[in-house]
């Protein structure tokens, strides 16, 4: 009895190394799995092991380390469907690695039961060991074009020592993607992914652009699976490498793909395969404000002078008009001030006086005259190109003019995640989704946003005035640069290749070329009226004709007055 373990024990530490050493030498490391902890007999093995570095593990331990190739040894196949699949909950997972599973006792019609979870599992590269009886099995989901979704057989090689001329770990991706149907889902993105059927400029997103490009590529058809409500709904990954969000369709095997502007994150890409490239920073995330609108008119009448410049006239004229005093000694100070108030405005008077006082005068006629020629040089100016209110354009702005937070969902949910950042909190139901906080920062002096620029650039005309002019005002530095990708399960097949074909639409400027054509068909749905130059300064007409009256009435008493004293003095001098 001990003979025969022992002769047992020695063919099966020789068929396993004798796997090692044909298929696993390439490696940089070799992961060991033991979930009973009790097969001496492998321990032994992988401890002989030379020419691999070997990283011992349990499938609840989670290692950081990149896994090439895995030995694992399980009891029995309920032990395996219980806890292998502890393996996809850590970052360094890797379904594309060759697999040696090592069974104690495994009954024939429980074999379908460990292919169906490596199936589950996107894992191809694999054999399975019967320690029992030392025969090798394996499948291969991409036969007859089975695309990696079922397997129609399980294949046998044999006892361990009549597979030495046979391949354990072909190629069995040589169909690759043809004639396969990837099932997609379309998140609601534009201009990256959309329902051609119901969008204003009937096109496909420019991912949806890139997958058609694929698929002609590759020989593989697309089935879409649009979805409106999911469109602002960030995926987080939780500590054990679950998905909560729109992702977690990848986990559960309802979908291969999944499109619309998913940001590229670090606990993302530990949990999934993705392609990327095709639009490799073209996104970042930014401040925006309300645009500074202009002035109130009436404004522009002080505006156009700083408050420096006014004090400086107001004490030249203050000075000057003491020192006529002093020098001159008029009669009436009175007068003079109403004579050199009335100069600043150009009206004209009789300069009365000796020659020195007259010279002096003069002096402040020139001096007035100057600066009200320059004052209604610049009026003129303002009134075509009014002057604008402070235009908040960084944080310390925000800071400054206590601006409140008005951030969508997807958007905090994205800055706390990624870059470990909050808002305020501000609750408003006009802030919640994306495009609709824009909208309210367009309209509000008093709140700030943070948003996808080049979201805003696609529906930008969405936020201009009737005469095209902008309403929203976006800071020129940007928070963080941002890459778009498509998301795929970990283990999608040609992936490699597939990220060759994106990188050379981009390159070629295919990707650059139709994102353009979205934007200059989105445009097309826009019209605005011509900008009509209007007057800055309005007078109301009750206001103006009061004016008139009062301006008509003075000169008529000033006729009449100026008649009266003519007649009086007339008929004086007729008497005398």
């Amino acid at each position: 009895m001990y003979a025969e373990m022992s002769n047992r024990n020695e063919k099966l530490e020789k068929c396993v190394s004798d796997i090692m050493k044909m298929y696993f030498y390439k490696y940089k490391e070799l992961t060991y799995i033991d979930t009973n902890g009790d097969n001496q007999e492998v321990i032994k093995t992988v401890n002989s092991i030379e020419f691999i570095p070997v990283i011992s593990k349990t499938t609840k331990t989670k290692l950081s380390v990149p896994n090439e190739s895995y030995l694992v040894t399980v009891g029995n196949t309920s032990d395996f469907k219980n806890t292998f699949s502890n393996l996809v909950r850590e970052s360094s997972w890797n379904p594309l690695a060759r697999y040696l599973i090592l069974i104690k006792n495994i009954p024939r019609e429980d074999l379908k039961v460990v292919f169906d979870v490596l199936l589950k599992l996107h894992i191809i590269n694999v054999v399975v060991m019967n320690e029992f009886d030392y025969l090798l099995y394996s499948y291969n989901p991409f036969d007859n074009f089975s695309c990696g979704y079922r397997y129609d057989r399980i294949d046998e090689f044999g006892k361990c020592s009549e597979s030495r001329n046979k391949n354990l770990y072909p190629n069995k991706l040589v169909t690759g993607l043809k004639n396969c149907t990837l099932r997609v889902k379309c998140l609601h993105w534009p201009p990256y992914s959309m329902n051609a059927i119901n969008n204003s400029i009937s096109m496909f997103g420019v991912e949806q652009y890139v997958l058609y490009i694929l698929s002609n590529l590759e020989h593989f058809n697309i089935d879409y699976f649009y979805s409106y409500e999911d469109s602002e709904l960030f995926t987080v990954i939780d500590k054990n490498m679950s998905a909560i969000g729109p992702l977690n369709s990848l986990q559960t095997g309802l979908n291969d793909l999944i499109i619309g502007g998913m940001l590229l994150t670090h606990p993302r890409a530990m949990v999934f395969d993705y392609l990327e490239g095709h639009l490799a920073f073209a996104e970042d995330v930014r401040y925006q404000v309300k645009k500074a609108t202009p002035v109130s008119p009436w404004k522009n009448l002080y505006l156009e002078f700083s408050a420096v410049v006014w004090i400086t006239l107001f004490f030249s004229f203050i000075l000057y008009f003491l020192f006529f005093i002093v020098v001159v000694r008029p009669k009436d100070i009175g007068v003079l001030f109403l004579k050199m108030w009335a100069s600043m405005f150009l009206v004209s008077s009789k300069i009365k006086g000796s020659c020195f006082s007259r010279y002096l005068f003069i002096a402040w006629v020139w001096f007035a005259y100057l600066v009200n020629s320059y004052y209604q040089s610049s009026l003129v100016s303002l009134m075509t190109n009014p002057i604008m209110t402070y235009q908040i354009s960084d944080e310390i702005d925000i800071i400054k003019n206590h601006l409140k937070p008005c951030v969508s969902q997807v958007m905090r949910t994205f800055t706390f995640s990624v870059e470990n950042s909050t808002f305020e909190q501000y609750r408003n139901k006009d802030c919640d989704r994306l495009l609709k906080s824009m909208h309210t920062v367009s309209r509000d002096n008093d709140k700030y946003t943070v948003t996808l620029h080049s979201i805003y650039t696609y529906n930008k005309h969405s936020f201009y005035d009737e005469t095209g002019n902008p309403k929203i005002y976006t800071f020129d530095r940007p928070l963080s640069k941002i890459i778009y990708t498509i998301y795929t399960y970990k283990g999608f097949p040609l992936l490699d290749k597939l990220r060759t074909h994106t990188l050379r639409l981009r390159e070629n400027g295919l990707v650059q070329n139709y994102l353009r054509h979205l934007y200059w068909k989105n445009n097309l749905r826009f019209n605005f009226n011509e900008n009509i130059r209007k007057s800055n300064i309005t007078v109301p007409w009750y206001i103006l004709m009061c004016g008139y009256s009062i301006s008509v009435g003075i000169l008529i008493i000033e006729i009449l007055t100026k008649w009266v004293n003519l007649r009086t003095k007339y008929f004086t001098n007729f008497r005398n």
